[in-house]
């Protein structure tokens, strides 16, 4: 039976070829945290804390003062479609927070994923020329209200001609504004802060960060929500029974 669990979540779970980079915050020393995905765009942590209690293993605790995450910019990390996704809880929805940010002003950058109050905002810019409000960059008021000190999963894909947002894995909304390839900055990614100037700090704790150069489907998002539920040891410890099941099982089978 463990070996059909084993398979399920195996089945559920992204495939890592497009993806950019993966911060879990699983390690954290001379203010850095690593990025997992092997492409070496580690986050240099500003004022955060590391703590043990995120919602899977280690988090970043941010002040909504002066903390944030800063990844040094680099050409991967301006794809022309992406996805990101995260999870975050927020201590304070009074003010706009950042989440995930990629932008160098207003009107040039990537995207700009933010609360506005309790509200999720995602800002994106193409490079297909003005749109119709006279700038390239295109706000999209989602709608989603986030909940106070509660654990949210937020992703969002960006494929030229739509944006789709997903909550806690599950499609939540779309957005059609056809700005063509997304836009590139020279700026810094950051995360919990502004990329463009030193405000917008979110307070509360940020978890399981990633980014992706392709708009992934609706069952790549539920596969990649599915898989943080699983905490890594849990998922190590299905992976390994599994094996072993399945091993014993044919080794009886051929006695």
């Amino acid at each position: 039976m463990k070996i059909f669990i084993f398979l399920i979540f195996l089945s559920l779970c992204v495939s890592a070829d497009s993806m950019v980079a993966y911060w879990d915050f699983s390690d954290y020393g001379n203010s850095l945290t690593s990025d997992q995905s092997g492409n070496g765009h580690h986050a240099s942590v500003y004022g955060a804390t590391h703590v043990s209690d995120g919602y899977s293993g280690n988090a970043f605790l941010l002040d909504g003062i002066d903390d944030g995450l800063i990844v040094d910019n680099h050409p991967n990390l301006n794809p022309s479609y992406m996805s990101a996704s995260m999870w975050f809880k927020p201590y304070d929805l009074s003010t706009v927070t950042a989440l995930m940010v990629h932008r160098s002003d207003f009107l040039v950058g990537s995207f700009f994923l933010y609360l506005d109050r309790d509200q999720i905002v995602l800002d994106t810019f193409g490079s297909d020329g003005f749109n119709e409000s006279g700038s390239y960059r295109s706000r999209w008021y989602t709608g989603y209200r986030a909940s106070l000190n509660q654990w949210t999963h937020v992703a969002f894909t960006y494929d030229g001609t739509a944006r789709t947002l997903y909550i806690n894995g599950s499609y939540y909304d779309q957005n059609l504004e056809d700005l063509g390839p997304n836009a590139s900055t020279t700026q810094f990614l950051s995360i919990g802060r502004d990329s463009a100037v030193d405000r917008y700090f979110f307070n509360g704790m940020i978890d399981e960060v990633s980014f992706w150069n392709t708009a992934l489907n609706q069952q790549e998002i539920a596969g990649l929500y599915a898989c943080n539920i699983v905490p890594e040891p849990v998922f190590l410890w299905m992976f390994v029974t599994g094996i072993l099941f399945f091993l014993l099982r044919n080794i009886r089978k051929s006695r």
